[in-house]
């Protein structure tokens, strides 16, 4: 009767353990039914996030055949996505820049890091675009399977690049033929001044015939002030053309450029550019009043970027110098001015002196 009781123990005991064991069989299937779907939640995410985002992704296999190309990249090159598993990456790249692309894929495959480089490809309608490629290997263990990479369409910004180069070059060619112009003018304007100096000493000379060369003389001072008339009147020619090209054919891609996302070196070179290019039509420090042209060169230069309502360290960025040289030409300004010791603004106080 005692085993009786005893085995009938134990068999509870054990079908005990079971129950607990079956519930936490389940438990754990119920875990790794949530994680399957968490996991497949964030693939999806995944998934939409690559075929939203602004950059073409891409993916090749060690042979270098595409397996993986978001929307972008399809879109972009023109082709449906599911065409690309046929292609290798070299049908695509432009016959220019195919070892280049050759020689980094190969160094990608050896495990090497592969800076960012610019390539040219064909659209499927014939059409030239340029990307800035960024890539990296993929590893499957110890071993690289392929590669995983990142293109941005720098298009717009090359050829705003090459317009506003090529309207620059045009702008020099120009300035530079004017100033040749301008150049032979004011020789022969000399020339006549001399010529002018050789006579008043000869009529000097001469005081007997003074009269009868009276009418000449007037003449000739006549010929003189036309001469000069028409000297003032090309220059302010010259001054409205060139500001009127600056205007209408440098600055629209000025413009363009400073609406493209570009990195803060970039911006601050376009800033550079676009002060400098002002900088050729600018006549603030030849329309300061006579009392304040002590200031040197560099002052007047801080002074007409202060005017423009650059900040110390902004005028410093642009000069290459440092924003401490910027505040000590700022005080010499202010003193220059009379003003070191009066509460008026610097900005305020140049631009009514225009």
């Amino acid at each position: 009767m005692k085993d009786k009781a005893q085995t009938q123990g134990q068999v509870a005991n054990d079908l005990d353990r079971e129950h607990h064991q079956i519930a936490r069989m389940n438990a754990d299937r119920m875990r790794r039914k949530g994680a399957e779907k968490a996991f497949q939640k964030d693939e999806l995410l995944y998934d939409h996030i690559v075929d939203h985002i602004g950059d073409g992704v891409y993916r090749i296999n060690e042979k270098g055949y595409f397996t993986f190309v978001n929307t972008v990249i399809a879109e972009r090159a023109g082709i449906p996505a599911e065409k690309f598993c046929h292609l290798h990456f070299l049908d695509l790249v432009a016959p220019e820049h195919r070892e280049l692309v050759k020689n980094n894929f190969k160094k990608a495959m050896q495990g090497k890091e592969v800076a960012p480089y610019e390539l040219s490809y064909r659209r499927a309608d014939g059409q030239k675009n340029i990307v800035e490629v960024h890539s990296k290997a993929v590893y499957e263990g110890n071993r690289v399977r392929g590669i995983l990479g990142i293109s941005r369409d720098i298009t717009e910004r090359k050829r705003v690049e090459e317009d506003l180069k090529e309207a620059y070059d045009h702008l020099e060619r120009l300035v530079a033929e004017r100033t040749q112009e301008l150049l032979l003018k004011n020789r022969q304007l000399v020339d006549e001044v001399a010529r002018r100096r050789k006579i008043e000493e000869a009529l000097r000379r001469r005081e007997t015939d003074l009269e009868e060369k009276t009418d000449n003389l007037e003449e000739l001072n006549v010929a003189l002030k036309i001469l000069l008339q028409q000297r003032d009147k090309d220059k302010r020619e010259f001054e409205e053309w060139v500001t009127a090209n600056v205007e209408n054919v440098i600055m629209p891609y000025i413009g363009k450029l400073k609406k493209i996302g570009l990195g803060a070196e970039q911006s601050a070179f376009v800033k550079i550019l676009e002060v400098n290019i002002k900088n050729i039509t600018s006549s603030f420090s030849h329309r300061l009043s006579p009392r304040y042209m002590n200031l040197t060169f560099k002052e007047l230069q801080i002074a007409d970027l202060v005017k423009e309502g650059n900040s110390s360290k902004d005028v410093a960025m642009i000069l290459n110098v440092s924003e401490r040289t910027v505040d000590f030409h700022r005080k010499n300004i202010r003193r220059k001015l009379a003003i070191a010791d009066r509460k008026t603004n610097l900005r305020t106080y140049l631009s009514r002196l225009l």
